[in-house]
């Protein structure tokens, strides 16, 4: 009974009736490498919602998943969360760097998950790193300098402004009292990041 609903379920996600191939490799994701129904059924659903329909890439689908611990239908629910919010993140990010989300590298991907996730920097952080690095915007340098902001455990763009190349949100206005950056903070732009960090 638990297989029957299994293909029938895949098959109305996918909108079609499937191969005898097919229902084996669908017997074996269940049997074999004994992936719960529930997390079959919603990698199913959020597959079909991307025109992926077919059960090979179900299969590949499933075992990145696995990599990333999701064993039960809550955790599933929780993962497409969080793919979610990195599909927002990657379109936020991708054009200041001149790219499309979808040109974006694994590498490049996994910087910017980075920077949301395990640094909590914002947007505008993200936008203020940019300044700093003038003509070398690329995703590479810029995780360079937030790498180095987040070891000084800098988390607002009011805390570099103003240590860097005077332009863009680094101008301040002429009525103000200029302040002296730290030395620390100087000898930070001065570096290349390029040379500092690896990807």
């Amino acid at each position: 009974p638990m297989m029957a609903t299994l293909m029938e379920e895949v098959q109305a996600h996918f909108g079609k009736i499937l191969s005898h191939s097919e229902m084996q490799r669908l017997a074996c994701l269940y049997l074999q490498e004994e992936y719960p129904l529930d997390v079959i059924l919603i990698c199913c659903a959020y597959l079909a919602q991307s025109g992926k329909r077919t059960v090979a890439r179900l299969s590949g689908e499933l075992a990145r998943w696995r990599e990333n611990g999701v064993e039960t239908g809550e955790q599933a629910e929780r993962y497409l969360v969080l793919l979610e919010r990195r599909r927002k993140e990657e379109e936020a990010v991708a054009p200041l760097f001149g790219i499309t989300p979808q040109d974006l590298t694994l590498a490049q991907k996994r910087s910017i998950y980075s920077w949301f996730e395990d640094w909590n920097f914002s947007l505008p952080m993200i936008r203020e790193a940019l300044v700093h690095a003038e003509d070398k915007n690329t995703i590479r340098y810029v995780n360079g300098i937030l790498r180095s902001w987040h070891s000084q455990g800098y988390t607002q763009p009011s805390q570099v402004q103003g240590s860097g190349v005077l332009q863009g949100s680094n101008i301040t206005s002429t009525a103000a009292q200029p302040t002296q950056a730290s030395s620390s903070i100087q000898a930070m732009f001065s570096q290349d990041w390029n040379q500092a960090f690896e990807d």
